[in-house]
């Protein structure tokens, strides 16, 4: 009996065997971020007309949907994950006022330098920060945020469900 555990248990994969989606292709686990690092690279600066295009629009009203359904309250302090172009992060530092704190936390440095313009017209420079980070390892202490939200960018992510821990892990879950 031969000892093959690739065919006995194909669950049982090495980090080295493990793959990912990028697109509609499987590409090898440790490559994805690098390829999602090269694109965002290279569409930053046109990301929120595309959007616009391909959604016909109504990607401005999911965000606003979605913001508005987390029941933000002044003072709240929120880490927009994969916060790219700073959409959310926007339309929620509306709603923790001057008291409140918002950051913007991606692995992209063009993409956040691509928002930062629409921060800076919106006048919320003073709520929003910028972190440059791996949303699969979030650089900020457990219970540190009274919100998590994230759009598009979960895609990304290579380990989605190893974000979403994180996300849940810097949540204050005592806050009212």
């Amino acid at each position: 009996m031969t000892n093959n555990s690739k065919t006995q248990n194909p669950h049982n994969q090495t980090p080295h065997d493990e793959t990912a989606n990028f697109g509609y292709q499987k590409v090898p686990a440790q490559e994805k971020m690098k390829l999602v690092q090269k694109h965002f690279d290279s569409i930053a600066r046109k990301y929120d007309f595309m959007n616009t295009l391909l959604s016909f629009g109504l990607h401005y009203l999911w965000k606003r949907t979605a913001v508005k359904m987390m029941g933000l309250k002044p003072g709240s302090k929120v880490l927009d994950v994969c916060g790219g172009t700073a959409d959310l992060a926007i339309l929620a530092a509306r709603y923790v006022g001057s008291e409140g704190k918002v950051i913007v936390y991606d692995f992209n440095r063009a993409m956040m330098e691509a928002g930062k313009g629409k921060v800076h017209k919106a006048l919320l420079t003073a709520r929003i920060r910028y972190v440059q980070g791996d949303a699969e390892q979030i650089s900020f202490p457990e219970g540190s945020f009274d919100a998590a939200m994230v759009g598009f960018g979960i895609r990304n992510l290579t380990h989605m469900e190893k974000g979403f821990a994180e996300m849940y892990r810097v949540l204050n879950l005592a806050a009212p």
